[in-house]
Formats: structure tokens, sequence, C-alpha cells
């Protein structure tokens, strides 16, 4: 039989590019991880004479959603649809093949602070503020010190320098002071005492205020409750959030990320396929991924519900077990998931 074959057009699974020759035709080129895949399994079938051949139709991101390009499989006039669909119930009127990856549940989101800036402030708060304040007054003290006639100073003071005030104070370095206990003395190890709360008090402040203002930027189970979160139309997964607390509201348009931008005073984060938040990532790197762990979910291709697809789709399972065992597969993962290959392992 001829297979009748929908491609979903999705950045990084199946990836279009147009190639102009030097006559200027235009050809269209093909790639990512889905397809390269299905390329490899389409080939075994056609040489183990499973099939007779194929029909590849190809259809945009842009143009159409998962969920009616499931539908064109489902009930339309192809057989087997080529993509990242979820396995989910509201999916079960189609065949799925075995799961080809995991797909990391996770939410994206503009920090309202960015941490570099976060941290930078509390560098400047919690220890360079007081140690320029340390040094100012060791400073002063030390002009006061040349101001005032020698024959009122202590013998220790009369050839006291300003790194020694400066030590003194920042660094703890009283050795000299606590040894010979005097009046004078006491007022170096006094101003030291009294340096050395300020400072810790400070970092303590700082630190703490710091944690609390990364953290507060951060995504989490608990931080979701009762939040909007924004999500893709034409996705199926939806409940997923709901299940967390979150409320959820559907995109309208086919660019989420510009929506989202907009709207960062309304919307907490914004869901899509971990792999496709990466790729929002290139256009706006002040955006963050949600690293906490909120599931996964299987990734397949999907095949329609008749009878004479069963031996087809039998074959093609045995095809995903033979590249999953062989480490092709893997290998596939390593050049377009990059770090996150592991989503592969299965």
């Amino acid at each position: 039989m001829y297979l009748n074959v929908l491609i979903y057009v999705a950045r990084p699974y199946v990836i279009e590019t147009t190639i102009i020759d030097s006559k200027d035709n235009t050809t269209k080129k093909y790639s990512g991880l889905l397809y390269d895949i299905w390329t490899i399994i389409r080939e075994r079938l056609v040489e183990q004479k499973i099939i007779q051949g194929y029909k590849e139709t190809f259809m945009s991101d842009d143009n159409i959603t998962l969920n009616k390009a499931h539908e064109l499989v489902s009930t339309g006039p192809y057989d087997i649809g080529i993509g990242h669909f979820s396995v989910v119930e509201s999916r079960t009127n189609t065949q799925f093949t075995r799961p080809i990856y995991l797909n990391k549940y996770a939410i994206a989101y503009l920090p309202n602070t960015s941490e570099f800036e976060g941290i930078s402030v509390g560098i400047f708060r919690g220890f360079i503020k007081p140690v320029t304040i340390g040094i100012v007054i060791a400073f002063l003290f030390f002009i006061v010190l040349k101001i005032i006639p020698k024959s009122l100073l202590s013998k220790e003071w009369k050839n006291t320098g300003s790194w020694e005030l400066i030590t003194a104070l920042i660094f703890k370095s009283t050795f000299k002071y606590k040894k010979k206990p005097s009046a004078s003395n006491a007022i170096i190890l006094g101003l030291e005492l009294l340096f050395g709360v300020y400072f810790i008090g400070e970092m303590t402040t700082t630190l703490r205020d710091v944690k609390s203002d990364l953290y507060n930027n951060k995504i989490n189970k608990d931080s979701i409750i009762n939040k909007y979160i924004l999500t893709p139309k034409g996705y199926s997964n939806d409940k997923h959030w709901i299940k967390y607390g979150a409320i959820i509201e559907v995109n309208k348009t086919n660019d989420i990320l510009d929506i989202y931008e907009k709207n960062t005073n309304k919307y907490f984060g914004f869901f899509d396929d971990y792999e496709i938040l990466k790729q929002f990532q290139i256009k706006n790197n002040n955006l963050v991924i949600s690293d906490a762990n909120f599931g996964f979910d299987e990734i397949s291709y999907i095949v329609k519900n008749t009878n004479k697809l069963y031996p087809i789709l039998y074959n093609i399972n045995n095809e995903i077990v033979r590249l999953q065992d062989n480490r092709i597969m893997m290998n596939l993962c390593r050049t377009y998931f990059n770090k996150d290959d592991y989503l592969c392992e299965l």
C-alpha cells in the first residue's frame, strides 16, 4: 500500500529550509529530529516491501494547529502524522507509535529583575558599600590624628598610619591594639567592633534580600497556583497546568512570545514544548525557562485507527526500537537537542 503522510513542520522537530540555486530556482529541504527519524523508518518500510511508496504533505505550524493536524489524520485523508504529538486522552481516536522522546513540561517567563542585576546589587550593598564606608572612616580618623597635636596623642597613636587603621577596622587586624590595653587602643577596638557588627548585618540582610528576589522570580509548583499561564492554541495538554492550580488562557494568535511580551503584567509565564521554548530564548535571551519538575509527556507519531494500518504500526514500532537500541536515535537527539538529549533516553 501507499502511505499518505502528513508532516507537521515545527522547529526543531521538523525544519524547513529554502534553497535557491544559481538560476534562482527554489526548493525546500527538510530536516529535524522527527523528520530524520521518519526518513530512516520509511526507507526501511519500502525496503522490506511493507509499503510500496508514500506521499508526504508538509503543513506548517504557522497555518494549522497540532489539534487540526491530528484531526486530518484521525478523520481526514492522511494515514500517519509526523510531528510532536503528545500522548493525551483527547487523541485516543488515533493510534500512537512507541514514544520517541519525552517532552519536559516547562514554563518560560521574563523575570522582574535579572539574576545578574540582583547579584550585582547584592555585591554593592553587602560588600562594596560597607568596605567603602570603613575606608572613609579610617581615613577621616587618620586625618583627625594628623590635625591633633602630637603632645595630646598617646605613644601608640603617634605612629599610627592610615593603612594600619584600614586593616584594623575592615580586616580585624587589631592584634597590635589588643596587645597593649589602653584608653586610646580601646577606641580603635570599639570602632572595629562597631564596624564588624555593621558589616555582618549588611551582609546578612543583603544575602537574605537577594535570595528572596531571585526566588520570587522563579516559577515552581507553589508559585503558579491561581496565576494566569498563556498556552498555545490547538494544544491538548492544557489540563496538565490546571492540575497544578494555574489559570489557563489559550493564545489566539500564532505568536505566543509576542503576546506574552506585551502582557507580562497579566501572565505569570507561558507554556510550550520544551524544545520550542528554547527556540524562543534565541529570539529573547532574557527569557528564562523554569527548571522545576512539572513532569513529562510522551511524544509519538500518530496513525489512523484502521485495520489496514495495524501491520504498518507494528513495523514502525519495531523500527523505533531498533533505532533506540542501536543508539541511532540518541545520536540524532544530540544533534538537535544538545545537552537535553537525555529526553530521548527511553
